[in-house]
């Protein structure tokens, strides 16, 4: 399902303090996790951390690797696992270092991505970022000291904080980027996961809910994490642990997002057995909350009349596309990996 599929809007989470770490945990079926009453981890875990690849931007691979490569975390400690997606190899070890390790998986889908880095790590946290993500220097510090502060099993996220490169001016797709897109705090505090472009989580944990669900091109990440969080396991936000995601520039680039999201609310739809049509309910109640996020956003980011006109026309532009190809799936379509 998609990030922001069946969200209500909920202003409590921008307008909560911020302390460094905050907790989402849930507050029924706690029993269910006695099997995993404690989560032991050592004075310092070694992290392994899984970066997904798919496309041809090895650019921006090369800028992620290389943040995880200056972390201030003890470098020893640390295994990086670059899981090559695309169809055929494109890519060679020598590009990243002797530190960093390359897989090649075939069966496509992000998730199967991620599922095959955890089949390759040994280490006692496996963390998630996404390839155009640059982590900041204290990114894993900060979410392996959340982890090691729990009194009970958590997994952890961190803020996903968008960046603009060196244009001063935003424009129009960038700021709705920036508005309707990875919202970890919304996520974490309302919906009980985190996304995958900033995500920790102790291996025994994996161990006893087990992985991705690879079915899914896209929201595997809110049923892994709701897999987790609705068995009692709880979920915090780590405010130090940083990831910066560059804002979409082009259009193309926010509709294959939102084409993309589609097919994760079908492949949520199919998995429960629900009735296809409620996927064109989805569509339309995640535009008007959409609507809604630009609408507080405006004044906050001063947005002027005729540039919020434009963002609302993306906006309608990009569910006008996602409704057609709802209908497309609705009728024996594939989703689409884009």
């Amino acid at each position: 399902m998609s990030a922001g599929a069946f969200v209500a809007l909920s202003s409590r989470a921008s307008r909560r303090a911020a302390p460094s770490v905050r907790t989402g945990f849930m507050k029924s079926n706690t029993t269910a996790i006695a099997h995993v009453s404690v989560v032991s981890l050592p004075d310092e875990p070694t992290v392994s951390v899984v970066v997904p690849f798919y496309g041809i931007d090895v650019a921006a691979l090369i800028i992620c690797v290389d943040g995880l490569l200056d972390q201030d975390y003890s470098q020893d400690r640390i295994t990086i696992l670059v899981i090559d997606n695309n169809e055929t190899a494109s890519l060679s070890a020598s590009m990243f270092g002797r530190r960093c390790k390359l897989f090649h998986e075939p069966l496509p889908g992000s998730y199967a991505a991620r599922n095959r880095g955890m089949r390759e790590s040994f280490d006692d946290i496996i963390a998630f970022t996404d390839s155009d993500c640059v982590p900041q220097r204290s990114w894993i510090s900060a979410g392996v000291k959340a982890l090691k502060q729990a009194t009970r099993p958590i997994i952890v996220g961190g803020p996903i904080v968008f960046g603009f490169g060196s244009n001063s001016a935003k424009t129009a797709c960038e700021l709705l980027d920036s508005i309707i897109h990875h919202r970890q705090s919304e996520y974490i505090f309302e919906h009980q996961f985190a996304a995958t472009a900033n995500l920790f989580v102790p291996r025994v944990l994996i161990s006893s809910y087990g992985q991705f669900d690879a079915r899914f091109f896209s929201g595997g990440d809110r049923e892994f994490g709701q897999r987790l969080t609705t068995s009692g396991v709880g979920i915090v936000m780590a405010e130090d642990a940083v990831v910066v995601h560059p804002a979409r520039r082009r259009f193309i680039d926010l509709l294959q997002k939102g084409l993309r999201g589609v097919g994760g609310d079908k492949t949520f739809l199919s998995l429960r057995e629900a009735s296809p049509w409620a996927i064109f309910k989805i569509q339309i109640n995640n535009y008007l909350h959409r609507q809604r996020l630009i609408s507080n956003r405006a004044d906050a980011l001063g947005i002027a009349p005729y540039q919020l006109f434009k963002l609302r026309a993306l906006l309608t532009l990009i569910y006008v596309a996602r409704l057609l190809e709802a209908i497309r799936l609705v009728f024996g379509g594939k989703p689409y990996r884009v």
